[in-house]
């Protein structure tokens, strides 16, 4: 009896002091697989650590195509710094049982390790885990978890760059009950009225009515405002409408509103990187008009690295990045920031108020410029520089000692 509560104690104090695993389980499928016994989720938003670009943002992985459109993570993934994607479910919280990933080929950037976790509690905690994946596409079952939010944190990834691809994320929960139906369909209408009176958003400046909306959020709210109609015009029924007119009555009101969510982020990332774009090329503009103006006509160097300018046209190269900008003056101000390779500008600039003439023609400014990488020859490094009728140097000698 001593020995069985010592053998009893050992074991308490290993599950104690062991690691935490998760008690869900994973298997592969095939990327065909489809779902019985569990309900689709819908996904309302997707937030990701990082995008290779626009064609591949975190919302082409709810989008319904396991085969053509997918996000891409353009960083190595590690057990220390994860990638991760965030899918928050439409509706409100729900019971989540299930979640179905299908990503690329092991061998072609798809996932190896990756741990499947839900939000309870303000925090993510893990229901599910693969190591070692052999299949691309698998699914994770688990206890049912009450949740808003989805996310996979992947650790490891395979293939020849450093990118993750993932196709779909598949979120799947207990059919909810017809007065559940009722309920978050009444919900969700409440969202769309609240989305339809201000499509604009915080995050869109200038966008508080459809006047002035974006294109591309304007159309999102013309389609949100007539789903709007159609649902209220059949709200009264609800009461005793068959539960498969409340799910396509809850999906298109989902819909709706994850379309003007999706467009509002998209807007606003946009907006911040046009707001960065925007400073960097005033910083530029000023840096190049108070170089012309205290070196005058002539090649150099200036405190900032080697530079052209004349009348018209200022072209500098800062040493620390090894970057080229470029600003022109009036009548014609233009400003080219952060060029990091070799380039070649010819563009017949038109003096105000004519008409681009043919190349050669007596009325054209013209600027045309060739200057070099960090890495080019002292040859390579030729420039040619004309603007109207004050020619600039011809060439950077001090770029070749960068």
């Amino acid at each position: 009896m001593r020995g069985l509560r010592l053998l009893l104690a050992l074991v308490l104090v290993g599950v104690s002091l062991g690691p935490a695993r998760a008690a869900g389980r994973v298997e592969p499928i095939s990327g065909d697989w489809t779902s019985t016994g569990q309900a689709p989720v819908k996904i309302r938003r997707a937030e990701a650590s990082s995008s290779l670009s626009e064609q591949y943002v975190p919302e082409r992985i709810c989008d319904g195509d396991r085969r053509h459109t997918k996000w891409v993570s353009p960083v190595r993934p590690a057990a220390t710094a994860p990638q991760w994607v965030t899918l928050s479910l439409g509706g409100g919280p729900r019971a989540v049982t299930r979640v179905a990933v299908f990503g690329e080929r092991i061998d072609n950037d798809g996932i190896i390790d990756a741990d499947i976790q839900v939000k309870t509690g303000g925090e993510f905690r893990t229901v599910a885990s693969v190591r070692d994946a052999k299949s691309a596409a698998w699914l994770a079952h688990f206890e049912a978890v009450t949740t808003d939010q989805v996310r996979l944190l992947v650790l490891r990834s395979g293939g020849p760059t450093d990118h993750t691809d993932v196709f779909e994320i598949e979120v799947y929960g207990n059919p909810p009950s017809d007065a559940e139906l009722r309920a978050r369909l009444s919900e969700t209408l409440k969202g769309l009225q609240q989305a339809v009176a201000a499509p604009g958003g915080p995050a869109i400046s200038g966008a508080s009515s459809a006047t002035n909306l974006p294109a591309q959020l304007r159309a999102a709210w013309g389609r949100a405002t007539n789903c709007l109609k159609e649902l209220l015009g059949r709200q009264a029924a609800w009461v005793t409408a068959p539960r498969a007119v409340l799910t396509h009555d809850l999906d298109e009101a989902e819909e709706a509103v994850a379309a003007i969510e999706r467009t509002q982020g998209r807007l606003a990332q946009r907006a911040a990187g046009s707001s960065r774009r925007a400073d960097l090329l005033v910083r530029v503009r000023v840096t190049g008009r108070g170089l012309a103006a205290t070196t005058g006509s002539g090649t150099g160097a200036s405190t900032l690295g080697p530079m052209l300018t004349n009348s018209a046209l200022t072209v500098w190269l800062e040493p620390d990045g090894g970057r080229w900008n470029a600003v022109w003056r009036d009548p014609v101000p233009v400003t080219l920031a952060g060029l990091d390779s070799a380039w070649r500008l010819t563009e017949p600039m038109p003096l105000p108020g004519r008409q681009t003439p043919s190349p050669g023609s007596s009325t054209t400014r013209w600027a045309t410029a060739c200057v070099c990488s960090r890495s080019g020859s002292a040859a390579a490094c030729a420039s040619s520089v004309s603007c109207g009728s004050t020619p600039i140097a011809r060439s950077l000698p001090s770029v070749a000692a960068l």
